[in-house]
Order: structure tokens, then C-alpha cells, then sequence
């Protein structure tokens, strides 16, 4: 019992790896697949994007009828994944506090 005990969080961390790799590789497909399923399934299209200084671009997908919104990411070779996504997207025109620079 206690050797099975110890092996435990071994097995259980592997199961959890396992999920996260398979999870991954579902959602990474090429970035016109992604762009045209958001747009017919959601009505989603691209509202903001930004590149990362390692050339990834994020981008912002949003249906303005519905709300619903999609991050995603594309590295370069147009391997695009999804980051996240949800409901009730609202545009916001307040201007935000504006920080001074800590360098």
C-alpha cells in the first residue's frame, strides 16, 4: 500500500502531461482553417492583433451580433493555436491610467 502511495503523484503527473500535450496538439491547426471556421460557426473576425518580438502574432476575434470573442496565436509557418475564448466581449472607450516607465 505505502509503495503504491508513493507512485501516486509519479502517475498522476504523468496522466496530467499527457492531457496538456494531447490538448495542445488538438488546437494548433494552420491559421485559414481557424480564421474561416471562426467566421461561419461564430461570426467572429479579427479585431486587434500584435506582434511578439519572437514573430508571433496574437490576434482578437470578435462577432460584435453575439459578443463572443477568440484569442488566438500564430507562430511563424502559420501553425495557428487557440489561447482563449468567451462570451459577452464589450467594447470599452474609457482611457486607462497611464504608468510611468520602470526602466
Amino acid at each position: 500500500m505505502q509503495r503504491m502511495l508513493l507512485h501516486m503523484p509519479l502517475l498522476i503527473g504523468a496522466m496530467l502531461l499527457a492531457a496538456h500535450n494531447a490538448r495542445a496538439e488538438q488546437t494548433c491547426i494552420h491559421r485559414d482553417a481557424i480564421i474561416d471556421r471562426l467566421a461561419r460557426q461564430f461570426g467572429e473576425h479579427p479585431h486587434a492583433v500584435r506582434w511578439a518580438d519572437d514573430h508571433t502574432m496574437v490576434e482578437l476575434f470578435v462577432a460584435p451580433d453575439t459578443g463572443s470573442w477568440t484569442i488566438t496565436s500564430t507562430r511563424p509557418g502559420n501553425l495557428t493555436c487557440l489561447v482563449s475564448a468567451g462570451q459577452a466581449f464589450e467594447y470599452k472607450y474609457e482611457k486607462f491610467a497611464e504608468f510611468p516607465s520602470l526602466l
